[in-house]
């Protein structure tokens, strides 16, 4: 249910965001004639910018906290005439708590990956983009609560009980992602990104995201 209802809600974003974009005049910034007049491929000729992304993911793991944090890259760009690649190395930081069964589970994770992304225009000033990231991540989890405890001793059994960290892990894996969104210049050198992405750490069922951030070109 969680599942469903998430990617339903990421689907009505980016239907609202597409059908904002198709009608007529939706911003005075797209209309023709503007002050910007420039082609959307000419800002694209630098070599590199940065992109800073924000991004709620919700598992779909019984048991595992949805995770909120930022990503951070670094990217080419590669104009091809009609479309423009992005080639691009992602680093951040995710980070969530939740309770399940009365025990707090909270995990910490730092993705280093590697990605290719195809921009296709849809106007002079928006473009869907499509890409694909995969690379390694360290991830620390560990579960807090209360448990019971019986030791057997020459005189019967002892009961007792402790609590704290019940357990924890912290291990490096196998990482990968997909996305799919859209962007939209606000200037002659950045855009404004919304999309929806799907992540997995090797050992965990995916996790599901939206993510909203900004691209700046140099």
């Amino acid at each position: 249910m969680k599942k469903n209802l998430f990617i339903t809600c990421a689907l009505g974003l980016l239907t609202c965001a597409f059908s904002a974009q198709a009608s007529n005049n939706p911003w005075e910034y797209y209309w023709a004639g503007g002050n910007y007049s420039s082609s959307y491929f000419q800002k694209y000729d630098s070599t590199f910018g940065v992109s800073l992304t924000g991004m709620h993911a919700w598992a779909t793991e019984e048991g595992e906290p949805n995770q909120f944090g930022g990503l951070l890259d670094i990217h080419s760009n590669i104009d091809s005439g009609s479309v423009y690649h992005m080639l691009s190395l992602t680093s951040g930081y995710m980070v969530g708590e939740h309770t399940y069964m009365g025990r707090k589970r909270f995990r910490e994770s730092v993705p280093v990956l590697a990605g290719y992304t195809l921009n296709l225009p849809l106007s002079e000033k928006a473009s869907f983009y499509l890409g694909g990231k995969a690379g390694i991540a360290w991830s620390y989890a560990e579960t807090r609560g209360s448990s019971s405890y019986a030791v057997s001793t020459p005189g019967g059994v002892a009961t007792g009980s402790s609590s704290g960290v019940l357990a924890s892990t912290s291990k490096t894996a196998f990482t990968y992602a997909l996305s799919v969104g859209f962007s939209f210049a606000i200037s002659e050198k950045t855009d404004f990104k919304i999309g929806y992405e799907m992540f997995s750490f090797k050992g965990l069922d995916p996790f599901h995201a939206v993510e909203i951030g900004f691209s700046w070109n140099f």
